[in-house]
């Protein structure tokens, strides 16, 4: 009747059925496969589930870091693990920031030790070979890594250094991954092709000038910092206050929505 006749009247009768049936059949593809349930951001378990994995299934564990939501979702598989460890870490950073990136384990430090844990004569901490201590402070080499990025051209060096929002949200990661009991620093490691000779009103003393630097005689161009010492002694408006606000540079954008 709709070819010969022009008549879609019985057409359109039996599209009742056919769209009563297409629904039943997506409620029952989409109560098989929980993934369905992220294109709905209202009401999506899916997102819930894989969130309980890594200890964010409750609304008061979301949206608390630089790091979007999202995008842990998204690494997933390494936040689940119950240990945490130098290859995780590596591939964490290197995959969302798109850089080479390695981690060098057991970095020494000096620590302070408070004057009650201190050996004083007479008193406290005295007994030889357990619990005597020379000095105010001790070289310790399990509690502090070291992150080491690069080579890095020119724009990646730049971006972060201190101050950036790159550099931020790469502390946030790693906070997010390894927690607050290991201390850390940072190292950027400049590529030669893009070493440029220091000269005045050019460079930064101490981020990206270097005395007696040569192509030729090159050793590496690096710059070394604690991010989170220098978030803490950073004046008022040196860093951001406020995560969520934070202006994000576009390629970090453009590579978290290529994670979803």
């Amino acid at each position: 009747r709709l070819r010969n006749g022009a008549d879609p009247t019985l057409a359109r009768f039996l599209d009742i059925f056919h769209h009563r049936m297409m629904t039943l059949f997506y409620r029952a593809f989409a109560d098989a496969e929980p993934a369905i349930a992220h294109d709905r951001p209202s009401s999506d378990r899916f997102a819930l589930f894989v969130g309980a994995l890594f200890g964010m299934g409750l609304p008061s564990t979301r949206e608390r870091s630089l790091i979007p939501d999202r995008t842990k979702l998204h690494y997933a598989g390494l936040l689940a693990g119950q240990t945490r460890n130098a290859d995780g870490l590596r591939a964490l950073v290197g995959d969302l920031f798109r850089v080479a990136v390695q981690v060098e384990q057991f970095v020494g430090e000096w620590v302070d030790i408070p004057r009650g844990n201190q050996s004083q004569l007479g008193r406290a901490n005295c007994l030889l070979g357990l619990d005597t201590l020379l000095g105010t402070r001790a070289w310790l080499c399990g509690g502090k890594f070291r992150l080491v990025l690069g080579p890095l051209r020119r724009d990646q060096f730049e971006g972060f250094l201190p101050g950036t929002a790159r550099l931020e949200k790469l502390a946030a990661l790693v906070r997010t991954y390894a927690g607050d009991e290991l201390t850390w620093d940072l190292k950027l490691v400049l590529a030669k092709p893009e070493w440029r000779p220091m000269a005045l009103g050019g460079s930064r003393l101490g981020w990206d000038a270097w005395i007696g630097l040569s192509p030729s005689t090159w050793p590496r161009a690096e710059f070394l910092f604690d991010p989170a010492r220098r978030a803490r002694f950073a004046p008022d408006g040196a860093h951001s206050t406020h995560g969520d606000v934070l202006d994000v540079p576009q390629q970090i954008d453009e590579l978290e929505q290529a994670h979803v």
